[in-house]
């Protein structure tokens, strides 16, 4: 027994443990930070290939739940070939039906890969870019602690 009464196996085994966890949160957190950049990388291709048009806002549908606040916002726009191709996207800010947007899609999937470039004055790359960022941030910051040992 240690001077304050507790038994040196104990401390041992909570330091294990913790190292055990922090280890496994760090991997989780690498896992995550990977995905994060895929992503981005991703959108940086779209990006470079996509087309850029004008569109709007065509109908706003009401939260499903009370809890989650989030409308569904619906867009529309014209495709280089005269297709019309409406998709929902998100908006972090409420929007009404006419609103105008700049709407960006690759050609050769216009219905699958469209959306809403900078809403509210926000990129999408910028936003991409933030979220890999701090995953790798925060990744960083555990990993660190791992291999200092601390628990």
């Amino acid at each position: 027994m240690d001077t304050d009464g507790r038994r040196a196996g104990s401390v041992a085994a909570g330091t294990a443990e913790g190292q055990l966890l922090l280890g496994v949160t760090t991997l989780l957190l690498g896992v995550l930070t990977a995905f994060r950049a895929g992503r981005l990388a991703g959108l940086l291709r779209a990006v470079r290939h996509a087309v850029t048009t004008g569109g709007e806002c065509v109908r706003v549908e009401p939260p499903a739940r009370r809890c989650t606040g989030a409308a569904r916002h619906w867009f529309a726009f014209r495709t280089a070939t005269g297709e019309v191709v409406e998709f929902e996207d998100f908006s972090p800010y409420p929007m009404s039906s006419g609103t105008p947007v700049t709407v960006r899609y690759r050609p050769e999937d216009p219905r699958g890969s469209a959306s809403v470039t900078g809403t509210c004055g926000r990129s999408p790359v910028l936003r991409g870019a933030v979220a890999a960022a701090g995953c790798a941030l925060v990744t960083a910051g555990s990993a660190a602690l791992f291999l200092t040992g601390l628990p």
